[in-house]
Formats: C-alpha cells, structure tokens, sequence
C-alpha cells in the first residue's frame, strides 16, 4: 500500500507542477471576468410594484401572465404594453383568449386606432406601434 500512496501523491505532484489554471481558463475562454449586461425593465404601476415585489416586466424577455380569473391579468398586460409605448419599445403581444376589448385597452392610453371599412363603416382592425397575434 504504501508503494501506490507514493506513486498517488507523485502523479498529483507532476500534474500540479504542470497544470496552471490561468492556462487552463484562457484555453477554455473563460480568463476574463463575465459581465451581464443591466437588467432593463417596462415598470409596473406603484401599486402593482408593491404586490408582486418586482418592478415590472424584464425587456427583452418573454413574459407569460396565468391565473384565474378575474385577477386583473389583463389590466396588468395592458398597463404594461401602455408604459412599453411610453418607453419607445415595441409591445408584442399574443393574446390567447378572444375575450380582449380594444376599447378598454384605448381607455387605459394603449396608442391604437381603428381601421374602419370606408364601404361598410365597420372596425376591421386596429393598427398603431405594436404587433398583435391571436
């Protein structure tokens, strides 16, 4: 036993005399320090702040809003989309229940406008600074 701790502990020497770990981390891209770029986020309202603990939707991430119903889902996914406009960033938006009402999101300041049929005089669509999916 005492001949394999001998060759163990000469086998950790040798490596250790010849493994650098500067070395090792620049072969591997991984010599400088990573920095993440800030955190930018489209603020909630004060009040919504104050219930759910964060500041708002992270940009350039996707966000899913779920829960039952009537829990204020859809005014929260407005208010967000209105602060985005305010920002200059682009809401995307895939609504996936046909309950939504255009008129509400106007009433909350969501910037859109009606595309009327000039024949019928019809709402067909909305237009504005966003894009829309349903």
């Amino acid at each position: 036993m005492a001949g394999r701790k001998s060759l163990t502990e000469a086998a950790g020497k040798a490596i250790q005399s010849a493994f650098s770990l500067d070395k090792f981390k620049a072969n591997k891209g991984l010599a400088s320090n990573v920095k993440f770029k800030e955190q930018r986020w489209i603020p909630f309202s004060a009040a919504l702040q104050e219930a759910l603990s964060i500041p708002g939707i992270p940009m350039g991430h996707i966000a899913m809003v779920r829960g039952k119903s009537n829990t204020g889902k859809s005014t929260m996914t407005i208010e967000t989309a209105v602060n985005a406009q305010k920002m200059g960033v682009l809401p995307v938006l895939i609504i996936t229940e046909m309950k939504h009402d255009w008129n509400h999101w106007k009433t909350m300041g969501f910037d859109i406008e009606d595309v009327v049929d000039e024949s019928t005089g019809e709402i067909v669509d909305q237009t504005g600074f966003f894009i829309y999916r349903d």
